[in-house]
């Protein structure tokens, strides 16, 4: 095993002239067809944590949304501004119309939306002692996950 698919997406040529759009989180997938949107891209985010002896809680935050005071405390700890939380390419996000709400929106007020809903909340997120990453970038968490 190469360790657990934690989020897939990509659109990728289905050689009959269509393109093949899929998302993937585990419990949860979207296959369907359209554009080209460019070129094909893949990505793939994984993890063997357990392979690297790393101690982690899983946490589904779909299913448990994070409270205001989580995301307040991590938004802190993380020294980000709040915007870096959203998740900028989810549906919600866009249904919602928040490229245009969220510059005039407080911090406060911006924390409570996130709070609404996991599916606002850029995923993964790493949490530890002393770090906090909204995103997934390999480097910053390797750097992380040794310490």
């Amino acid at each position: 095993a190469f360790g657990t698919i934690l989020r897939a997406k990509g659109i990728v040529d289905a050689q009959d002239g269509q393109w093949i759009h899929f998302d993937f989180v585990p419990g949860e997938d979207n296959v369907r067809t359209g554009s080209a949107a460019g070129i094909g891209k893949l990505c793939v985010i994984g993890a063997q944590l357990d392979e690297q002896g790393v101690a982690y809680e899983a946490r589904h935050i779909v299913e448990q949304n994070p409270t205001a005071e989580e995301l307040a405390r991590w938004i802190g700890d993380s020294g980000q501004p709040v915007k870096k939380f959203f998740n900028t390419s989810g549906l919600k996000y866009k249904e919602l119309g928040l490229k245009d709400k969220l510059p005039t929106m407080s911090d406060e007020e911006q924390i409570a939306l996130l709070a609404t809903d996991g599916m606002l909340v850029k995923r993964p997120l790493l949490i530890g002692d002393g770090v906090v990453f909204a995103g997934f970038k390999a480097e910053k968490w390797a750097e992380a996950l040794q310490k």
